[in-house]
């Protein structure tokens, strides 16, 4: 489970069918096991090794498709919630419901900054304004909905803290819903198929 916090972003070294390379800070590098969950971009994936080069701290991933990492990018890190630790706000899978595209950077003010992006997905009937979504694994909530079209307003803070204040128009985000929505959506799209 995640909460959609991000504390860490890694860089992306290296990237082929099968594994994923990022370069992470020395203080994840050494409290991470094998077989730790660690979301990336909202993504669950497991790490298999992890090895230093030239005081560069790399962490390596197995794909199980092919995906839409891309080598020397940022991506947001998130560590599984572990028994114990506080947990301020929604958990959620590590499982992206769908990917949606940016279609709108406004700067509202000097703090904040609102992401347009539209979403081709029948779950999007299900979500109100309020309700909260992660883009890339990092917490959002949902300010306005029209159309196929979710407005999300973004702290400048979060912006400095993950790859969001990386992202352009046209680029392509993973979305997850809340895992209850979620589950309720599909429910009630096979009732009515």
């Amino acid at each position: 489970m995640f909460t959609g916090i991000i504390k860490e972003t890694g860089l992306i070294t290296q990237v082929n069918q099968h594994e994923l390379i990022i370069n992470v800070g020395s203080e994840l590098f050494s409290d991470l096991p094998l077989q730790s969950s660690v979301a990336l971009n909202g993504k669950v994936l497991t790490l298999v090794d992890k090895f230093s080069i030239n005081d560069q701290f790399c962490l390596k991933f197995h794909l199980h498709s092919l995906s839409s990492f891309r080598a020397n990018t940022r991506v947001n890190l998130e560590r599984a919630v572990r028994l114990g630790e506080e947990i301020s706000s929604s958990l959620f899978l590590g499982i992206p419901s769908g990917r949606c595209q940016l279609i709108s950077l406004i700067h509202e003010s000097e703090t904040s900054v609102l992401f347009e992006v539209v979403w081709e997905d029948v779950l999007l009937k299900y979500l109100d304004p309020k309700d909260l979504v992660c883009l890339d694994g990092v917490l959002l909530m949902i300010n306005k909905i029209e159309e196929r079209v979710l407005s999300l307003g973004i702290y400048e803070e979060t912006l400095k803290l993950t790859n969001l204040g990386e992202r352009r128009v046209g680029d392509w985000l993973n979305i997850e819903m809340e895992p209850m929505v979620k589950k309720l959506a599909q429910i009630l799209e096979k009732k009515f198929i």
